[in-house]
């Protein structure tokens, strides 16, 4: 309301001063609130994994009723969520995936977010918790009856030897849980075992005993798995220049070439990704500034001996379990 005797234009002016000191009110309580904030980056110059893990997934496993002792179903799901992921950031290199849980390595140039450790960790694991609602439905016939959820960590590594020790290190889990599990569940369905008496009967069992306990009671296997069972789901990007092309003729440049776009595709592998060859055949175009250092590490001494190497922890090749 104006005041009486004001005129108009000095009723104006102080309602807009008061409008620009609200402003810097505000601002000045939102620098304040802002200042409260964990504003951690992640390293500069290194390779960036966001882990997304499946939390309470014993639980979830059970209520859904999953095959035992490996799911197919769940492995597909979780590899298609995997790939939409992937393919929603241009900076994520490759992802790698076992049980409940992804892997995503980012690019060591990216600058996406500011490279906040708290933007990586929560979009990526709210993303795949996302895509792995949405797709569901594809993979399975009964609804969703528990939420699902997963905790997602970001870590730095310095250089491709380290990516490589941190993927090897994941499949190494891989194999060790894949045998536990298939020891176990075939003990409990075969074997007619309580689940307390398989666990003391595979508490702190050897691999060989585990493979031997398998095949000499159940006639089962070990290397005879499919290799997704053993090895878990790698995903790779792999990018195709395709020509553009109308009903009538291939259109083409002033300079006489076709005019071409770039098509990005993420395969899924179930190989040894620590092997030399695979990594190189595979893995080297896309860390392609770090080849001759790849390279290095296929002369590096022991390295057949992966069984008695230590984990990724110690700076070391892990073994990578029954082959």
């Amino acid at each position: 309301m104006r005041e009486a005797g004001a005129s108009p234009e000095a009723a104006a002016a102080r309602a807009s001063q008061s409008e620009g000191g609200d402003r810097r009110r505000h601002r000045l309580i939102g620098d304040v609130h802002k200042a409260y904030e964990e504003s951690s980056r992640l390293l500069p110059g290194c390779w960036i994994v966001v882990r997304v893990d499946g939390r309470a997934f014993h639980r979830f496993v059970e209520v859904h009723n999953f095959a035992r002792p490996h799911d197919r179903a769940a492995i597909g799901l979780m590899e298609a969520a995997a790939k939409a992921v992937t393919e929603e950031f241009a900076d994520i290199m490759l992802a790698y995936g076992q049980s409940d849980e992804y892997s995503f390595v980012f690019h060591k140039d990216t600058d996406i977010y500011n490279r906040r450790t708290s933007k990586f960790s929560t979009l990526i694991a709210s993303l795949f918790t996302s895509h792995f609602v949405l797709k569901w439905p594809s993979f399975f016939d009964t609804p969703l009856k528990l939420a699902p959820s997963f905790d997602g960590r970001a870590v730095c590594y310095p250089s491709v030897e380290m990516v490589r020790d941190y993927l090897a290190w994941r499949q190494l889990d891989c194999h060790t849980n894949c045998l536990f599990t298939t020891c176990y569940w075939t003990l409990v369905d075969r074997g007619g075992k309580t689940g307390k008496e398989a666990d003391k009967i595979l508490n702190k069992a050897s691999k060989g005993f585990k493979n031997e306990l398998l095949f000499s009671e159940f006639g089962i296997n070990y290397n005879d798995l499919p290799p997704v069972f053993k090895r878990g789901t790698l995903l790779l990007k792999r990018r195709e220049q395709v020509e553009l092309r109308t009903k009538e003729a291939t259109p083409y440049t002033p300079a006489g070439t076709p005019y071409s776009r770039t098509l990005t595709h993420v395969d899924a592998f179930h190989e040894d990704v620590a092997q030399g060859d695979f990594w190189l055949k595979h893995c080297s175009a896309l860390f392609s500034d770090q080849t001759k250092r790849i390279e290095k590490l296929e002369t590096m001494p022991g390295d057949e001996q992966a069984a008695s190497k230590e984990s990724p922890q110690g700076g070391a090749v892990c073994e990578h379990g029954p082959a």
